[in-house]
């Protein structure tokens, strides 16, 4: 079955998404199938998990961003970042568009709009902080975290309970669960690092060796990249260093341009593509069988 045969809702997320920054059909219906394999397939499908809400919550966002409606994309980070905290980095994407881009092309910044607008984003995270306290700190026999000079319960809970920390999960033990998550991190940071130093690589397609695809306006979604390439840079040096680093392969997906990474690599680098779309085939039936004994990445 031929790209020109497939048909795409305007309502499926990735391939609207794609199809606003790239102004190609035919890459955007690339990207679309190679989300149809994800590194996390039961999070997202099967199991009731956090997960499919945040990256559904997460893309709507970054269309409305896309589409200049920013009030309507601060709502919808902040419902992403009521389901998952690390939701709250979503913002920067409003501060991009508001404060940072506009200053590069030197038109208008709006910094009121810009910080009311990532206030929003951040009420899910605050309101679930003044709720912790009022619940704990209130009470005669106040947990250690209430006397810190940020009491916040998030990073007590998981300091104590899931040992995280800056290289505090690089044991031995652990080396099968980072090499677990090191083909999707190295696909995402390689491909962020092309976006952010060296921009006009990503604009000199073949359009003789790849005509299907239709890659005739790549060039100008160079720069609009480099938010996602700021941002994924940013989560992904968070999840290797100081996370659970397995847990990548259940947020991955909520980044788009893990995809537009591996379609990238699927048209530069065909044979290497075809490795990727294999392991992404393999890693998703064999996670599911993990997922169901509770193993990683569970």
């Amino acid at each position: 079955m031929g790209f020109s045969s497939c048909n795409f809702s305007d309502y499926s997320s990735i391939y609207t998404l794609t199809k606003l920054k790239f102004n190609s059909k035919s890459f955007a219906r690339l990207v679309a199938l190679l989300s149809l394999i994800p590194t996390s397939p039961i999070t997202l499908w099967f199991a009731p998990y956090t997960e499919p809400f945040f990256t559904f919550l997460s893309y709507r966002a970054i269309i409305a961003c896309e589409r200049r409606q920013y009030t309507l994309a601060a709502l919808f980070f902040a419902g992403a970042a009521a389901f998952r905290s690390n939701g709250i980095f979503l913002a920067g994407f409003i501060l991009w568009h508001l404060i940072v881009a506009p200053f590069f092309a030197k038109r208008q910044i709006n910094i009121f709009k810009a910080i009311l607008l990532s206030t929003v984003v951040f009420l899910p995270f605050i309101a679930h902080h003044v709720s912790a306290y009022q619940i704990f700190c209130l009470a005669k026999d106040k947990p250690e975290w209430c006397t810190r000079r940020v009491p916040s319960i998030y990073t007590y809970v998981q300091s104590k309970y899931w040992n995280v920390g800056f290289l505090r999960y690089w044991t031995p033990s652990q080396i099968p669960n980072i090499l677990l998550a090191l083909p999707t991190l190295s696909l995402i940071i390689s491909y962020s690092l092309r976006v952010l130093l060296n921009p006009s690589d990503l604009s000199t397609y073949n359009p003789h060796s790849y005509t299907s695809l239709g890659f005739l306006h790549l060039s100008t979604a160079n720069d609009s990249q480099t938010p996602h390439a700021i941002h994924a840079l940013f989560t992904s040096f968070i999840l290797l260093f100081a996370s659970h680093t397995q847990i990548t392969l259940r947020l991955a997906p909520s980044m788009p341009i893990l995809y537009w990474a591996a379609a990238d690599l699927l048209i530069r680098h065909p044979r290497i593509g075809r490795l990727w779309v294999t392991w992404s085939f393999l890693w998703a039936a064999i996670s599911v069988v993990l997922w169901l004994a509770f193993l990683p990445p569970a």
